[in-house]
């Protein structure tokens, strides 16, 4: 039980409270009003009753201190990590370093991930380890409610893939040809399969079955840490990790990219790599695309000489281009989310909307002309007992 104290002085009278916290240690806190002893007395045997007491003194903890030693407990991918620690530097530290964790406020909060000006993506990536980061600290019992709970953030615009940020199926085959050799199979099988450049650089010889007609996307992926290559078991969610239809042209090419010896040796080798027999950067590929300036000549790159100047062509648009050939040749929105490792079907809908707004429009076309002709026959032919020319008529 708490019990109140009065203490009257020469200038003033003060209350205080006193307790014992629930390791059993007293505590004293002093209020200059008795109304207000009485509410935090209350307060304290309300919480030490139901077992929610929290030490005043574990919330003081800068949030420095607590993010530091969350850091070093979390066990994260190394892409993260270092994600993470660039959000840290940038956005967060700047603001809540000093800040101690109990005098972190829900407005401060909202306000701090408004005045992120880097875009709406970034404010929301730092706000969520923010959150992440708190919710540990109401877990190790500093503070009770995670003040960021509430906080919202920015909504990142969808990027609608536009006709224009595709490639139809002739310009795709002119890319392919304008590719090295050693390449020429990861443009083909990328623009008509759909999978993302870590998928790529994951995949093996023995992911391809030949027989059974599918490939086993999404068992390794690869990914770039500050210009090195770290590979892990599983692919970016549950869905990425999937069988894929391989059609028999995109198998001959696989085929053909193996019996020249373009990829590593055996089963396990890795299917894309360089000469040396590493995987490549996504950077250093790039380049082959691009035109570059080589002591003021300029080197047309693979798109300047399929005839494609202008376009920005790289992974991404050629896993997009992957799905606008699927949706043209008639594959439904559930088959091609499968295909290309999306969780909801939901999600390849709002990426890819206006492209099957054109398939619908082409769907109705076709139904416009079956219900003209039916009308044609229906009510163009003579029925019985009435004559051509009255019918006409």
């Amino acid at each position: 039980m708490a019990s109140i104290e009065t203490r009257s002085g020469t200038r003033r009278t003060s209350y205080v409270v006193r307790y014992r916290d629930d390791t059993g240690r007293q505590r004293a806190k002093s209020f200059d009003r008795k109304s207000d002893a009485y509410t935090f007395a209350n307060k304290v045997e309300v919480q030490l009753a139901e077992g929610d007491y929290i030490d005043p003194k574990l919330g003081k903890t800068l949030f420095r201190d607590f993010h530091e030693r969350w850091v070093a407990a979390r066990k994260v991918s190394t892409n993260r990590r270092v994600t993470e620690a660039s959000q840290a530097k940038v956005h967060i530290m700047p603001r809540w370093a000093d800040v101690p964790l109990s005098r972190i406020r829900p407005l401060d909060v909202d306000a701090w991930v408004n005045s992120i000006a880097a875009g709406p993506h970034t404010a929301a990536g730092a706000l969520q380890q923010f959150k992440h980061c708190l919710n540990d600290a109401v877990r190790e019992g500093l503070i009770r409610t995670n003040p960021a709970a509430s906080t919202k953030a920015p909504k990142t615009p969808t990027k609608r893939v536009t006709t224009a940020d595709v490639l139809d199926a002739d310009e795709l085959l002119a890319l392919v040809s304008e590719m090295p050799k050693r390449w020429k199979a990861l443009i083909y099988l990328s623009g008509w399969l759909g999978w993302r450049w870590s998928e790529a650089m994951g995949l093996r010889v023995k992911d391809f079955d030949f027989e059974n007609g599918v490939v086993y996307v999404g068992r390794e992926t690869a990914t770039e840490v500050s210009g090195r290559v770290e590979r892990r078991a599983g692919g970016k969610t549950d869905a990425a990790t999937r069988v894929v239809p391989l059609p028999r042209p995109a198998a001959i090419m696989a085929r053909w990219h193996i019996i020249h010896g373009l990829c590593g040796s055996g089963p396990d080798g890795l299917m894309f790599v360089t000469e040396g027999g590493t995987t490549p950067l996504r950077s250093n590929f790039a380049r082959l695309l691009k035109d570059r300036t080589i002591k003021g000549k300029v080197i047309p790159g693979a798109i300047s000489r399929a005839g494609l100047d202008g376009r920005g062509v790289n992974m991404r648009q050629l896993r997009h281009t992957a799905v606008t050939l699927m949706l043209s040749m008639g594959l439904d929105i559930l088959d091609v989310q499968e295909r290309i490792g999306h969780e909801k079907g939901s999600t390849t809908f709002d990426i890819y909307g206006r492209v099957l707004a054109n398939r619908r429009k082409r769907g109705t076309d076709l139904m416009a002309a079956a219900m003209t002709e039916n009308v044609r026959t229906r009510f163009t032919q003579p029925r019985p007992g009435i004559s051509a020319g009255s019918a006409a008529a």
